[in-house]
């Protein structure tokens, strides 16, 4: 894991197909050596069929055998992944987000490498003295609330150097930022149920998928005809334009105008009718059901991969050191008996394919700063660090008031089942992580 917040063959040989088409993402964090963290798309099992065949006019040449045997091949393969992760899981939550993390994080190997980023001693122990904190935060919650739960997501701030490539001064680094991430599974029943619907629904895209096989293959035989008739028409126009081609080329250079047209107008005929065939092929290779099964398919998976996730998960991110706490969608009122700390928010599309920002993927997102913070939000809905709004302590050039491995401020951002998100929130020492900031 990245720890950086960084052509000729006969006619009758031929079909011509067309290959089927198959928030904002968040700022990178400014300063030196903090690039925005990558991380894998968290994405949904994708199973397409070609709905949407193949327009003469823009088709490439392959053998009629071999386009036969692609779009077996393709569309079966395109509904495997499925049913092939579902027996070999690749973690105990699946299909719910599964570990991205580097081997070991806070181990002694693992805090010697840090080393090399450039990062001080000092700060490589505030990451696992905070990693170890939250970590046991976690699961004593879900311990209390017989959940499992599992760190998904590291992204650590890299070192500072100063214009000489010298490892920068301990007193003038900027704050030490760090963001790590839990998940928690709140309904092993929904997790369950999840997973059923997920081996189902492969199996159903799979069986589609020998459907429309069925289907081509039944047409074949016409298709050939036509393609055959297609051959047959353009190696007429091959004889027409070896039989006239010298008159052609004499009339061009006379400038024989009505020469010219009539050669034009005859090799028009047997384009033509070359063309005519073509399109006839194409035209039964248009499956309207296949369409109707993605479009069926899309909404399913969409509608399906929400309902389980906000039913079944909760992530938790803390987020250290910050400069900027993300919100999305809209403000909701709180729930009774939420702590007025706590800004809540509905999130009325979620983006299970957001491949930065992890509480996209739900309905339901909480935040809670603790530190300092602007309390009145950007254009884009968001929260800026007070220690950042003074430009000089983003930079290594002044001597810092508060020295980088101390804490100025953190959020907790929850995502996911709602009723959970409450227990959790409930659970979370209000008064022990307010003691842990260090105020300007």
């Amino acid at each position: 894991m990245d720890t950086n917040k960084s052509h000729g063959m006969k006619a009758r040989q031929l079909i011509l197909f067309d290959r089927p088409g198959s928030g904002r993402p968040q700022p990178g964090r400014s300063g030196p050596g903090r690039s925005q963290p990558g991380r894998p798309v968290h994405r949904r099992p994708q199973h397409s069929l070609p709905g949407k065949p193949l327009s003469g006019r823009s088709w490439h040449c392959m053998p009629s055998g071999f386009i036969a045997l692609f779009v077996v091949l393709f569309l079966a393969m395109s509904a495997l992944p499925t049913l092939s992760t579902l027996h070999a899981q690749p973690c105990p939550q699946f299909p719910a987000t599964c570990p991205d993390l580097r081997d070991n994080p806070g181990s002694a190997d693992d805090s010697v490498s840090r080393l090399n980023n450039p990062v001080l001693p000092c700060e490589i122990a505030m990451e696992n003295r905070l990693r170890h904190w939250a970590g046991a935060l976690v699961n004593d919650i879900a311990r209390k609330e017989g959940w499992d739960v599992a760190e998904i997501y590291e992204a650590l701030s890299s070192g500072y150097r100063d214009d000489d490539y010298s490892v920068l001064a301990y007193d003038k680094r900027p704050a030490h930022w760090s963001r790590m991430v839990w998940q928690f599974v709140v309904d092993r029943d929904s997790l369950r149920a999840w997973r059923r619907w997920l081996e189902d629904f492969g199996q159903r895209r799979l069986d589609q998928t020998h459907q429309y096989t069925a289907r081509l293959n039944d047409r074949q035989g016409a298709i050939q005809a036509y393609m055959d008739s297609a051959g047959y028409w353009g190696g007429q126009m091959s004889k027409y334009m070896n039989d006239h081609i010298a008159q052609y080329q004499k009339d061009l250079v006379a400038g024989n105008k009505a020469g010219i047209s009539a050669y034009e107008k005859g090799m028009a005929v047997y384009r033509n009718k070359q063309n005519n065939f073509i399109n006839k092929a194409a035209d039964l290779q248009k499956d309207p059901q296949a369409g109707k099964d993605n479009t069926n398919a899309d909404a399913e998976s969409n509608a399906n991969s929400l309902r389980f996730s906000d039913a079944s998960t909760v992530i938790i991110e803390f987020d250290f050191n910050g400069d900027l706490a993300e919100t999305g969608g809209s403000k909701r009122v709180a729930p009774s008996g939420s702590s007025p700390a706590v800004r809540w928010y509905s999130i009325a599309e979620p983006d299970l394919l957001n491949n930065v920002n992890y509480y996209t993927h739900s309905h339901n997102m909480a935040l809670w700063m603790i530190g300092g913070w602007n309390p009145q939000a950007n254009q884009f809905g968001g929260y800026a660090a007070s220690w950042a709004a003074d430009r000089t302590n983003r930079k290594g050039v002044t001597i810092k008031k508060i020295k980088c491995d101390k804490l100025q401020n953190f959020y907790v951002r929850v995502s996911g089942n709602a009723a959970a998100m409450r227990r959790i929130l409930a659970d979370l020492p209000a008064g022990d992580m307010e003691k842990m900031v260090i105020r300007q």
